[in-house]
């Protein structure tokens, strides 16, 4: 059995280093939750230290006063994971929502208590002892330590699964995974004093939490990249796709059979900004892009400037093409109010430089026609 467990904890003592330092490599990043991780990781690994020794100096008569201290301050270490964990779940829910830190206070008031009754119970040889061949015995309060580790591991499970939805799924599982498994190691060993594995259990717990959670990170880094993606790729104002993509748009449409295009610029745009200022600006840009939403897919759409966008509607029919351009333009030209020159063209996407050039020539010549007819509106 000793020569098992010296094993067993060595080999702990080394995955736990590995884990403490990809911590200590994460504490630089300077989020709180790293660092509550941290301690917890360094509470586990102390902890295998201590358990270690005693393991290795356990049956050697010349060294029980060395024993008695080391089992001591393995008890107290063990002690002291379960409001480790408790101030790392805390640290979870506060990147999400203010929880109360009484929580934290609950378990270093139940550690505390613990201790204390551990310290004064080892002399009397209530909460453990060395017999004559100098081998670990559990005394008539040991029963109560194992108690304290059950009483905390269901109070954390409590508050996970009272914060369960805040936390979400993700961390609730990563979060369990660690409770549960030294929950039903300290019930076994409530039982049987010497299956003595609580070290080797919550070291592996440690590890699945701590994989789980780089799994995690893994997963919120893809996210925000994703999202900052979509932020250099879309319009701000519009949502619409921005000129960055509307030039690797052009430069990959060789391919396509047939291709529409709309290039739009929005009439009186300026005189807006002017006499009513820049919010009845945006208020008309706006206005503009939501009705070319309306009849061509977003992602066709682009506002390639301030005040010109551009539909590249690939693989469309010239049948249901002018269906959509003939609902454009009534809307653009409704009330006698003109919002936008429109131009178009229709073709290969072999010829999308062309067709854009020509578009843009029609949207030119039309919008001549705006300012002729409405001479104050030129800029």
């Amino acid at each position: 059995m000793r020569t098992v467990m010296i094993s067993m904890e060595s080999v702990c003592i080394v995955v736990q280093c590995i884990l403490l330092y990809g911590c200590i490599r994460e504490v630089r990043l300077r989020n709180h939750k790293n660092r509550v991780f941290m301690v917890l990781v360094l509470n586990s690994l102390v902890m295998t230290v201590i358990d270690f020794a005693s393991w290795y100096f356990d049956g050697n008569p010349n060294r029980v006063n060395a024993m008695i201290g080391l089992s001591v301050a393995s008890f107290i270490a063990s002690y002291g994971i379960g409001p480790s964990f408790t101030y790392y779940q805390i640290a979870v829910l506060n990147e999400k929502t203010d929880v109360s830190m009484w929580h934290g206070r609950v378990a270093l008031i139940l550690f505390s208590a613990v201790t204390i009754f551990t310290v004064i119970g080892t002399p009397l040889k209530k909460i453990f002892y060395y017999d004559s061949n100098a081998s670990f015995n559990g005394g008539d309060w040991y029963i109560y330590t194992q108690l304290y580790g059950l009483i905390i591991t269901a109070y954390n499970i409590f508050l996970i699964a009272k914060y369960a939805k805040r936390m979400g799924r993700h961390h609730t599982l990563a979060l369990l995974s660690f409770m549960m498994f030294p929950f039903v190691t300290l019930l076994v060993q409530c039982v049987y004093k010497d299956a003595s594995v609580l070290n080797v259990v919550v070291m592996l717990c440690v590890l699945i939490l701590y994989i789980m959670l780089q799994a995690q990170r893994e997963t919120e880094f893809q996210e925000k990249e994703m999202q900052l993606m979509r932020v250099s790729r879309t319009d701000a104002l519009t949502g619409m796709q921005n000129r960055r993509v509307y030039d690797e748009v052009c430069d990959k449409c060789g391919g396509i059979e047939y291709v529409g295009v709309v290039f739009c610029d929005i009439n009186s745009l300026k005189y807006v900004n002017d006499h009513k200022g820049h919010k009845a600006g945006d208020e008309l840009i706006k206005s503009v892009a939501n009705v070319i939403k309306k009849y061509f897919r977003e992602e066709d759409l682009f506002r390639i400037s301030g005040d010109e966008f551009v539909v590249i509607a690939i693989d469309i029919s010239m049948q249901l093409f002018h269906k959509r351009l003939e609902g454009l333009h009534q809307e653009f030209f409704s009330d006698g109010k003109i919002k936008a020159a429109i131009g178009t063209s229709y073709g290969r996407g072999d010829d999308l430089v062309n067709l854009i050039r020509e578009a843009e020539h029609k949207m030119y010549q039309e919008k001549d026609m705006f300012y002729k007819a409405f001479p104050k509106y030129k800029r």
